[in-house]
């Protein structure tokens, strides 16, 4: 992780933290099925913004260590990526 204290670094790490919770998940749960099949059937189920809320967890784990590393703004990043999940979650839940 890199250890500069930027809006930027923060909101990179707040992008690309949840991507890797969802892959991890997906490799511990649904091994047995191609990643593009998962996520078509995430998607013809519903269950897309779901699966997106629980990978944000894996913002956590980034908000904190910056918080502890007393990088601000890298922490403001972190909540400013996950408030663009959170759009994109409300997006796939309610308007398509």
């Amino acid at each position: 992780m890199v250890r500069k204290n930027y809006f930027l670094t923060g909101f990179v790490s707040g992008l690309l933290a949840p991507l890797i919770g969802f892959y991890i998940y997906y490799l511990i749960s649904f091994r047995y099925m191609s990643l593009r099949l998962y996520i078509s059937r995430l998607t013809e189920l519903g269950l897309a913004g779901g699966v997106i809320s629980l990978s944000l967890i894996a913002n956590l784990i980034v908000f904190f260590y910056f918080i502890k590393s007393k990088a601000d703004l890298s922490a403001r990043g972190v909540i400013a990526a996950t408030f663009a999940y959170g759009m994109l979650i409300v997006f796939l839940k309610y308007l398509s």
